[in-house]
Formats: structure tokens, C-alpha cells, sequence
């Protein structure tokens, strides 16, 4: 069930044209749909976070080159 709510997401942001993807959460689960570490691309959270947990997933090659920073998430992620 997991694995198929990941596979339509991501079907999904690529449908609606997103570059990358960001994901806290199991390494496990996620390497296995492409997930890799962001810190190799020197990409933070916004908050402590263990480094193999905060994850990135290009969906267009190349879209993480040159992009060193920190992530924002809107202002209603600031309540959850």
C-alpha cells in the first residue's frame, strides 16, 4: 500500500512538472524508489534532521545540479 501511494505521487509531480522531490523518512523505503541523502547535493532541512533520513529525488536529470541550500516548506508546515 506505501509503495504504490509513493509511485502515484511521484507520477503525479512529474505530471505537474516539479523538479525534485523531498522526503524525510525511512532510507530504506525511499532508496528503493531513488531517494539519495540530500546533504550530497549540500541540500539541508529546515530543522535537525538525521542525514541518511532527509532525502532527495530528482525527477528531471540534472535539476540538482549547482543548487546548495536549505529548504523552505510553506508557512502551514510551521503547524503540523
Amino acid at each position: 500500500m506505501g509503495c504504490r501511494l509513493v509511485e502515484t505521487g511521484l507520477l503525479k509531480c512529474q505530471e505537474l512538472g516539479y523538479l525534485i522531490v523531498v522526503v524525510l523518512g525511512e532510507p530504506v523505503f525511499y532508496q528503493r524508489f531513488g531517494f539519495k541523502p540530500a546533504s550530497l547535493w549540500k541540500i539541508k532541512a529546515p530543522f535537525p534532521a538525521f542525514d541518511e533520513a532527509f532525502m532527495v529525488l530528482e525527477l528531471q536529470p540534472g535539476s540538482l545540479e549547482n543548487s546548495p541550500g536549505t529548504v523552505s516548506y510553506p508557512a502551514y508546515f510551521n503547524e503540523v
